[in-house]
């Protein structure tokens, strides 16, 4: 039995308690991750997974996303070459 299951308290929890303990368990041991040099966040507002017919317009927005991140990511690259 880990330390960490043994550390928790028996008492009945609720759900999001439930959902840190677990997410704490999965977390123990894992180094820490670097924040990446550049992130592409698409405008993904109105679309969801749930709706398949969306794909495209998705798509379409991580496209533009990307597109807008290429000098930063042609510049990054070049530093790393020099």
């Amino acid at each position: 039995m880990s330390a960490a299951y043994r550390a928790h308290s028996t008492a009945a929890a609720d759900v999001s308690g439930q959902f840190g303990f677990l997410a704490g368990l999965l977390s123990q041991g894992r180094p820490a991750h670097a924040r990446p040099d550049i992130e592409i966040r698409p405008d993904m507002r109105g679309t969801t997974s749930m709706r398949p017919w969306q794909l495209r317009t998705s798509m379409r927005r991580g496209e533009i996303a990307a597109r807008k991140a290429l000098p930063s990511i042609q510049r990054l690259l070049a530093a790393r070459l020099v």
